[in-house]
């Protein structure tokens, strides 16, 4: 008797019915779906926001003309230009293994980087940059000539 009486306890609890569980289901998958759109966006931005090297092409720019400051132009080549400080000790700026750095020493200025050009117009030096991921960026400093005699 003891036992019967358990078995209509339970049997007597209304539970799920099937119906119920699919809505619930579906609602969850929904939920989740859109949990995993909301990741894929976040990822998305994040990774354009990586690879946009904006900032870093004007952070750049500000660095190196502030640094050339105190230098002026010896030599200009399509890949490297020579300048000179004012004890008269020779620098080179140059691109070598994705990144633009200056040597007599190794002083790295920007990274990342495929290629560039320079050319020199009167005050100003011109500059080309391509990063490795294909962002194109110009821009110019100025930058004196250092006389002869120095």
């Amino acid at each position: 008797m003891n036992g019967m009486f358990r078995w209509k306890k339970y049997k007597s609890k209304r539970g799920f019915t099937l119906l119920e569980c699919v809505v619930s289901l579906f609602v969850i998958g929904l939920i989740m779906q859109a949990l995993l759109l909301a990741v894929q966006s976040y990822r998305q931005i994040d990774e354009a926001i990586r690879t946009d090297y904006t900032a870093r092409w004007y952070q750049f720019l500000a660095v190196l003309e502030q640094e050339m400051a105190d230098y002026r132009l010896v030599a200009v080549e399509n890949d490297r230009f020579v300048i000179r400080d004012r004890t008269g000790q020779n620098f080179t700026m140059l691109h070598k293994n994705h990144k633009i750095y200056k040597i007599r020493g190794y002083q790295p200025f920007l990274y990342e980087v495929r290629g560039w050009q320079i050319g020199y117009d009167a005050p100003f030096l011109a500059i080309v940059v391509e990063f490795d991921n294909g962002q194109v960026f110009s821009g110019s400093i100025y930058l004196e000539v250092a006389d002869e005699e120095s």
